[in-house]
Parts: C-alpha cells; sequence; structure tokens
C-alpha cells in the first residue's frame, strides 16, 4: 500500500531464476504461486481473501473489532477539528509528508511506506485535488528482488509490478476519470464505489470492501459532538465522496498511472 501496509505486494510479480541453491531446490520451487499476477491490486479495503490484504497494524485498527484504535482525545491531537475540504487536505498531507504531529489518518494506521515515497509527489498532488490516498504503490519493471524498498521472494529473481492508487473523491472527479479510462483502450482495471452501494467498475464487483472505508468515515465522526461543523463534515464526505481503486498494467511506463491521473 502504500499509504496503508499490505502483507504482500499486490497487483506485483516476482520472477524467478532457476539457481540451485545448497539443498537442491530451485528459486523457482520456493517461489511456488508468487510468479503469477494478482488479478487486481487488493489495497486497504481490497479482497480480504486475497494474499494481498492486510492492515498491517493490529487488530486495534479493525473497524470490527472496536473503532479506530486511537481515543478521542489522541483523534483529536493528531487530526484536530477539521471543518472544511482545505483541513482535510492538510491532514492527508501532513500524513504524506511524514509529519510527527500527524503519525497517521483513520484509514492508514502506518507511516507511510518506503515505496510509495517513491510516488510521493504524485500522491501529495492528488491529495491537493482532495483526492485522499489511503493505497498505493509505483510500477517497477524488473528490479532485483533483494531490492530494499520493492524487493521481495527469493533471492536472485526480478519484480515486475503495476502503478496502483486507492483514494477518495467526488463525483465530478469520478464522471472525469471513467472518461479518460474508457479511452486506455484496457491498460486500465478500477472499481469504485459510494456509501449507497452504487459503484462503476470495468470489472466484477466481487471481493471488493467499500462498506469498511465507509463505516471508518462514521466513526471518525462520531469522535465529535453532534451537529458539531467537524462531524458535519466528514458525515458529508462519508455520504459524497467516492472510493476509487484503479491500476495501470503498463508497468513499463512508471509515469502512465500518473499521467491518467493528473496530465488534465
Amino acid at each position: 500500500a502504500a499509504v496503508s501496509a499490505l502483507s504482500n505486494p499486490p497487483a506485483s510479480l516476482s520472477v524467478p531464476q532457476p539457481i540451485e541453491d545448497e539443498e537442491g531446490s530451485t528459486t523457482a520451487d520456493l517461489a511456488g504461486a508468487s510468479a503469477t499476477w494478482d488479478e487486481f491490486p487488493n489495497g486497504r479495503f481490497g479482497d480480504p481473501t486475497s494474499p494481498a490484504y492486510g492492515v498491517g497494524s493490529g487488530d486495534q485498527w479493525d473497524p470490527g473489532a472496536g473503532g479506530l484504535g486511537v481515543s478521542r482525545a489522541e483523534a483529536v491531537a493528531q487530526w484536530g477539528t477539521p471543518t472544511s475540504i482545505d483541513d482535510l487536505n492538510a491532514i492527508f498531507t501532513r500524513h504524506l509528508n511524514s509529519d510527527p504531529r500527524t503519525p497517521t489518518t483513520p484509514f492508514s494506521p502506518d507511516a507511510l511506506l518506503a515505496e510509495s515515497r517513491m510516488i510521493l509527489p504524485q500522491l501529495l498532488q492528488m491529495t491537493s485535488k482532495g483526492w485522499w490516498t489511503v493505497g498505493s504503490q509505483p510500477a517497477v519493471d524488473g528490479a532485483p528482488s533483494i531490492d530494499d524498498v520493492i524487493g521481495w521472494g527469493p533471492a536472485g529473481g526480478y519484480v515486475f509490478q503495476k502503478a496502483f492508487v486507492e483514494f477518495f473523491c467526488d463525483t465530478e472527479t469520478l464522471k472525469g476519470l471513467n472518461t479518460r479510462i474508457k479511452r486506455e483502450n484496457g491498460w486500465v482495471t478500477w472499481f469504485a464505489a459510494n456509501s449507497k452501494d452504487d459503484f462503476v467498475t470495468n470489472l466484477g464487483d466481487e471481493g471488493r470492501n467499500a462498506e469498511e472505508a465507509f463505516n471508518i468515515w462514521s466513526q471518525w465522526a462520531n469522535l465529535y459532538p453532534p451537529e458539531s461543523d467537524t462531524r458535519v463534515l466528514l458525515e458529508e464526505m462519508r455520504d459524497t465522496r467516492w472510493l476509487v481503486s484503479i491500476v495501470h498494467h503498463n508497468f513499463k511506463e512508471p509515469n502512465a498511472l500518473w499521467g491518467l491521473l493528473l496530465d488534465q
């Protein structure tokens, strides 16, 4: 992810080299099912049955296990009392920049991962538009599997990874994105859903988990008094925003996804 931690990299492929180890096994034997693409990236709110799904910081951040994992005092200390889109942009920007005042967000219990820092300028640009990212990864074309940042799988292999991002946006943004994706001739796979169970996608909706994301908006809002400006704002975001998960399959072009999103 990413802004949120993943148990395994989504939409990532580690291709082993058939090098025999001292016990007679080969790297390819050890890789097993790792040498196949996941059918779709599973970010913070993806398919919970996928090996690429995970939160990474323990059950205290699982809404089903009891809330956001912080007390109201801790939440206000980190996230303040936002009353505008600009305030929300500032919260997510501080988190992306690893500002010690905002080590988490309600959607991301960890600091930005090292691989997502590779695309930090793009994530910051999205956030400035009010597109709040909760999961991301850069495209990778043949990095060594032992790379300190994006390597995984057995030594002697190479990592190929598709660019991915998961974020909240408004309806007008979604409409424009839908139009641009249709021009991509199959290079993009995506899914978008709102709190009313409406969705837009070019794949099936099975396994997507937008309900959890919108429940977090409710839990965040409930930290503040009823009818307060902050609670009203957060409930409005829950009711009007879309959660978008999108992957660009051209991993040889590192800016393909970001160009689609940001070059308008």
